[in-house]
């Protein structure tokens, strides 16, 4: 395509749950990653976020009940008192994707547009240096980041 490389699109899964910051053996971590079910659990202020579920979904958003209350299960299971899990609020959104989860950064062929897309299910892992490296770019320095960027 005009970029150079086919994406996909994910749908990710995920729970918020306030006043998780309040709570014990919550504040003990500030991000924790369950390498068993492959979740992460991060704290956003006083809430405590669980994602790591994705599926090929095409466009949709919809949430899959079963996702949801796996999530609610493993969180559960890990930090039983963190918070009160049965009013938990779910949320799903697509998460752009190419084959090898490998994201696409830098200058697009269509002029003066800029990527920083299809990390998958690592965007905000990858997030804020992504972010960086693209603003070193599009500012005319070349990033620190030894990555194979767009249009470089």
């Amino acid at each position: 395509g005009a970029f150079g490389a086919a994406s996909s699109h994910l749908s990710g899964q995920g729970v918020f749950r306030d006043g998780a910051g309040e709570k014990p053996d919550c504040r003990a971590y500030g991000q924790h990653y369950d390498e068993a079910c492959k979740l992460v659990f991060s704290r956003l202020g006083d809430q405590l976020r669980i994602a790591g579920t994705a599926e090929l979904a095409g466009y949709s958003s919809s949430l899959n009940p079963v996702r949801c209350q796996a999530l609610i299960r493993r969180g559960r299971a890990l930090f039983p008192d963190a918070c009160d899990w049965d009013s938990a609020r779910f949320w799903s959104g697509l998460r752009p994707a190419t084959p090898g989860n490998v994201p696409l950064i830098g200058k697009s062929a269509l002029g003066r547009l800029y990527l920083n897309t299809g990390h998958g299910t690592l965007g905000w892992t990858e997030g804020a240096g992504s972010g960086r490296a693209l603003a070193e770019i599009v500012s005319g320095r070349r990033p620190q980041l030894d990555f194979a960027f767009l249009g470089l």
